[in-house]
């Protein structure tokens, strides 16, 4: 229970911080949490599956860059409250 409140108190004090949307922090934080739990699963993935050592590379690359496509497709798909819909924080 102690990591989730350190977790929680983080994301409050970025999202403050960063003077961040609720939009945009949530879809950050998902792409953070996928790219984050495939860097760290690619490994385990591919010895499960008898690929050979240089796959688990192969598939933290497609993670990033899924993730990548995906924030790209959600800051198209939501005019003005995209990537660039933070309140003072703003993106070229």
């Amino acid at each position: 229970a102690l990591w989730a409140v350190g977790s929680y108190l983080l994301t409050q004090f970025l999202v403050r911080a960063l003077n961040l949307s609720g939009a945009l922090a949530i879809r950050l934080l998902a792409a953070f949490a996928f790219a984050l739990y495939y860097w760290f699963a690619a490994a385990v993935v591919s010895d499960h599956l008898g690929l050979p050592v240089w796959a688990s590379t192969v598939i933290r690359g497609a993670a990033l860059l899924l993730t990548a496509v995906w924030l790209g497709r959600a800051d198209r798909s939501s005019p003005g409250r995209g990537l660039r819909g933070a309140r003072s924080l703003r993106l070229p």
